[in-house]
């Protein structure tokens, strides 16, 4: 076991020089919204599917109409994967290393008039909450500008009996659930939990929409 645990620190600090070498400790500066032309709008959709299947985010619910694109959940890539693409900054790297995390995306297309307001020096970056408060207006008929946005949410892994740690030399600690007096059910083994946003996912994937539509063959 104990060789094992040497190997893997090794292969993970030659991982670290690599990514050091390729990424550094650079942020995505993508845009945080995209405006088309409502004649534009079924390529966009289009260009915003591709950019997910590109990031490795399958779309799992299509609404062309409403404007909604959500994907499927798609772990994270840690420190021992430096060929995956998905790592935003060295930290995001260590961090997808301490814990198993993957992220959801979700595609916003809103007619400007009704878009909501969120002012850029003020992001929020909390846990997914759809409010569901889209407007009815049917976007393959709306005649106006479109913007487009973004929203990568991140959730974490947890196991039961299992407390991650960045202070542990075994990344992890063990404990005991104390069982409760007439709680027969069982404990789920493992659960995700919803801890913040992506912003710099987003921006990458909204620049990645942005290229696609200013090359229209790629999509």
């Amino acid at each position: 076991m104990g060789n094992v645990r040497s190997c893997a620190s090794i292969a993970a600090l030659i991982c670290l020089v690599s990514l050091l070498g390729t990424t550094g400790c650079s942020r995505h500066d993508g845009p945080v919204v995209l405006n088309i032309d409502a004649g534009r709008y079924d390529e966009a959709f289009d260009a915003a599917i591709a950019a997910a299947r590109d990031a490795g985010l399958t779309a799992e619910f299509l609404d062309r109409r409403g404007g909604i694109i959500e994907t499927e959940p798609h772990v994270a890539s840690s420190l021992l994967e430096p060929w995956a693409g998905d790592k935003a900054s060295l930290g995001q790297a260590v961090e997808h290393t301490m814990g198993v995390h993957r992220r959801i995306a979700r595609f916003e297309f809103e007619p400007v008039a009704f878009a909501r307001m969120q002012a850029d020096d003020a992001v929020l970056t909390g846990p997914a909450v759809v409010t569901g408060d889209l407007d009815a207006v049917d976007r393959t008929a709306y005649t106006g500008p479109i913007e487009i946005r973004i929203w990568v949410f991140l959730e974490e892994l947890s196991r039961t009996g299992q407390r991650p740690s960045t202070w542990s030399r075994q990344m992890t600690s063990q404990f005991t659930q104390p069982a409760t007096e007439g709680d027969d059910a069982p404990l789920p083994r493992q659960w995700w939990t919803s801890t913040s946003r992506d912003p710099d996912f987003e921006r990458r994937l909204l620049a990645a929409v942005a290229q696609r539509l200013q090359s229209p063959g790629d999509s």
